[in-house]
């Protein structure tokens, strides 16, 4: 093998013209590469470091502006300073950067106390600010914070603090709310700010409701003008009040859409609106009456779902504070006069802010047939016979009509909620007389089983 390695050492010094083998020059080429990468790299790393390194003093002059902004604002109580977020770009410089402002109170017990949370005394505001922007190393924002005092004293020992917070569904502060208190606290309070809060100071010791309001907002209760408490207010502390408002939607219900004339509908209806969310609001016909023929607008909050059921259903669990009878879908599947019916499924819809939308609610629809002379008419429910498989109601609900001037036919149609009535009609509200079943007819759409004088209206469908 020695001699092997001489051999090709002389043939190279005997032929100095005979270049590199390939496999030289493939090692070659390698270790340039190698090189070469290790120096390309080193390159951007510099590059990207120094990049970084002027974004980072952009972002720190930035970071800085914006501390001396908030630190400009001669009321501490101005809606110019509250937290927000917002984009800058420098001349020259093609990079977006995001300041974002986060400002809260800090009371006298070292806590922050956001809008609508907190105790003790309000002392000053801490102001976070940080600064970020595409590419930053290690994802590392730019941050500067400072606290702002109030130029005069905001606290009085011997009266106390409301903070109040509006927020929507997806909890972000709800601007422009304006808030009041029952009684009144005798100070002006402002409307919520940029981050849904409001500061109600100096506010004398005693028991108080906080209302908010916004036009076209409304809360989880389906309230315009949702009311807080009672707060009790002590001297020296702060007391919290929370709301949650959002834009409302609404349903425009048809009711009695199983009837294709217009009915009269009781003036003491309720309309019973469940959310997987909300639990159950039971509300009354809109004062302003119908949008057009069986048709009444309501807003709502938007939640992603309602079912909607004519009169006041609760759910079995609370059967004993209403009916059941008044939800289609608690019907069980049976036989009525000789017909196999099965439970429809209540009507459903979504509810979206801004956005109004359509819902057909059907009812049972009954013909009386009554004096020329009446003008007034109810109908109450009772046991149900038990043929029919309805649920029932508990307690016994009187629907009334108003005023009604029967036509020349002596006929009146009136739409109820499912379940089994007796009806009564006269001349004044005092001298109200049974109603013989045989003048109480189902109309076409409506299963009616009269057992007597009661009728019993059946949401059931033939199988």
């Amino acid at each position: 093998m020695n001699a092997h390695i001489a051999c090709q050492f002389r043939r190279l010094r005997d032929e100095p013209d005979s270049g590199l083998s390939l496999i030289e020059v493939v090692i070659a080429m390698m270790v340039f590469a190698i090189i070469a990468t290790g120096v390309a790299y080193s390159l951007v790393a510099t590059l990207h470091t120094a990049k970084d390194g002027k974004g980072r003093e952009v972002a720190l002059n930035l970071a800085a502006q914006q501390i001396d902004a908030d630190r400009a604002v001669s009321d501490i109580f101005s809606s110019d300073l509250n937290s927000g977020s917002r984009t800058v770009r420098v001349p020259g410089d093609s990079t977006v950067y995001t300041v974002k402002s986060s400002i809260s109170w800090v009371t006298s017990n070292g806590t922050a106390a956001n809008c609508g949370a907190g105790s003790g005394t309000l002392q000053f505001k801490q102001v976070n600010v940080t600064v970020t922007w595409p590419g930053m190393i290690a994802s590392n924002p730019v941050r500067a914070d400072t606290i702002i005092a109030p130029q005069t004293t905001i606290n009085d020992p011997t009266l106390g603090t409301i903070l109040v917070s509006v927020k929507d569904k997806d909890g972000i502060g709800v601007p422009g709310v304006a808030i009041t208190t029952t009684p009144s606290t005798g100070t002006t309070v402002p409307v919520t700010d940029a981050d849904g809060c409001s500061y109600i100071l100096k506010v004398p010791p005693g028991t108080y409701s906080v209302n908010a309001s916004l036009s076209g907002y409304i809360d989880g209760s389906q309230s315009t003008n949702p009311s807080s408490g009672p707060k009790v207010v002590t001297a020296g502390s702060v007391t919290p009040a929370g709301f949650s408002m959002d834009q409302s939607g609404s349903l425009v219900v048809n009711y009695a859409s199983n009837y294709s004339g217009t009915v009269n509908l009781p003036t003491n209806l309720l309309t019973s609106f469940s959310s997987t969310i909300g639990g159950v609001d039971q509300l009354a016909l809109p004062a302003g009456g119908p949008t057009s023929g069986n048709a009444y607008t309501y807003p709502l909050y938007p939640y992603s779902s309602y079912t909607v059921n004519a009169g006041g259903f609760l759910p079995a669990t609370q059967a004993s504070a209403g009916c059941l009878d008044v939800d289609p879908t608690l019907w069980p599947d049976g036989t009525v006069a000789g017909k196999n019916v099965t439970a429809p499924a209540a009507p459903t819809s979504t509810v979206t802010a801004g956005q109004s939308l359509p819902l057909n609610v059907p009812m049972g629809v009954v013909t009386l047939t009554v004096s020329t002379s009446s003008r007034y008419y109810s109908a109450t429910t009772v046991t149900p016979a038990s043929s029919t498989g309805d649920p029932g109601c508990a307690p016994s609900v009187t629907y009334n009509f108003g005023s009604i001037k029967p036509p020349s036919s002596g006929k009146i149609v009136v739409a109820l909620p499912y379940g089994t009535y007796s009806f009564k009609s006269g001349s004044q509200t005092t001298n109200l007389a049974a109603l013989a079943g045989s003048k109480v007819a189902a109309t076409t759409g409506t299963t009616g089983v009269l057992n007597g004088n009661n009728m019993t209206l059946d949401p059931r469908e033939p199988a």
